[in-house]
């Protein structure tokens, strides 16, 4: 080896030890500390409501500890702050995780009722993730399944309603964008499946109303007296009924075909 070679090789290997030191530095010096010390540490990030730094603080305590009588208050208290701070995904892995390893834990009941609200806040986000309201929707049956008289039962039931409302709309606009797009066929579906899946919706006058519509339009008349009578059974003084009321004498008065009176009402 030449002495050029020998020199280029050399401040080859001091930069890159310096790259190498450099690197060294910026890394967090890992140091274990009693767990006595990391929990009180979580404990006061919590107190002054830094969340994700208390979440990270108790996470460390059953990274350092795990086979200690504090790891499942560490790990449920982790969820707890991980929700406050709006972290809700990392809240519903984390009580997976404890869900799974203590089923017979006091506070299990707690933690399915956490999770259940962690996707129920998720869901009113910005993107008003349909999936995300089914799988709150789920949480909330699944606490109610199993927890049936916890304190927790009573908030479950009202934000189960309040989910399926939620879930009955969505699908409401599904189905009456198809009709008013005179897609009859898919619309009919659609509102057939809405009247199936959410029976007890504050919508089904509605519903109930827009498959006369559909029906009237497809020229399904046997279809279209069953319907009415439902609606008219079961909502009669409902002005959904007032209007197939007044759409149905007109058929029936001779005053107008069925095709041209199922003209969709858009005004809600």
């Amino acid at each position: 080896m030449d002495n050029k070679q020998f020199w280029n090789n050399g401040f080859f290997m001091l930069c890159f030890g310096l790259v190498l030191s450099g690197c060294a530095s910026k890394s967090p010096i890992y140091q274990e500390k009693p767990i006595k010390d990391l929990y009180q540490t979580a404990k006061g990030l919590m107190d002054k409501k830094s969340y994700e730094q208390a979440a990270n603080a108790f996470d460390e305590v059953e990274r350092q500890h795990p086979y200690s009588d504090c790891t499942s208050q560490a790990q449920l208290l982790s969820a707890y702050c991980a929700f406050k701070a709006q972290k809700f995904s990392r809240a519903i892995a984390t009580l997976d995780v404890f869900i799974e390893l203590h089923p017979g834990s006091a506070s299990i009941p707690y933690a399915y009722y956490l999770r259940a609200l962690s996707y129920y806040n998720d869901m009113l986000g910005l993107t008003k993730d349909k999936q995300l309201a089914e799988s709150a929707l789920e949480a909330f049956k699944e606490v109610l399944r199993r927890f049936p008289t916890s304190e927790y039962a009573h908030d479950a039931k009202i934000k189960q309603e309040f989910i399926s409302e939620h879930l009955a709309c969505h699908s409401m606009l599904v189905a009456k964008s198809s009709l008013f797009d005179q897609r009859h066929v898919a619309a009919w579906i659609q509102f057939s499946r809405l009247m199936e899946q959410w029976p007890r919706s504050i919508l089904m006058p509605e519903v109930l109303y827009r498959l006369i519509e559909i029906q009237l339009a497809l020229g399904m008349m046997p279809a279209t007296d069953k319907t009415y009578a439902m609606l008219t059974y079961n909502f009669p003084k409902n002005v959904w009924t007032q209007r197939a009321d007044q759409l149905i004498k007109m058929i029936k008065s001779g005053a107008s075909t069925p095709s041209t009176c199922a003209t969709p009402v858009r005004k809600e």
